[in-house]
């Protein structure tokens, strides 16, 4: 036996069908201490645009320094005089 039912609702009116208690404050109440929490734990402008100079300053050493990995590993795969 096949049984199909179609319900067309929202899913507030859904979840007050399967009696489901209303979460939406709770939800409200933790979105608010998330972002609160983010808010504190994001540094100031100074400190990232310091960060920023340190990676960028880093970043020509590291790009520098893939090439002649790129070059090296290139080159192994040639066979040459053996």
């Amino acid at each position: 036996m096949k049984v199909e039912m179609r319900i067309d609702c929202s899913p507030e009116e859904f979840r007050r069908l399967l009696g489901l208690p209303d979460v939406s404050a709770l939800n409200r109440h933790l979105e608010a201490a998330i972002e609160k929490a983010a808010a504190k734990a994001l540094p100031d402008a100074d400190e990232m645009a310091g960060w920023m100079r340190a990676w960028m300053a880093q970043a020509g050493e590291a790009q520098t320094a893939m090439a002649q990995w790129l070059k090296l590993f290139r080159g192994s795969g040639r066979r040459g005089d053996d």
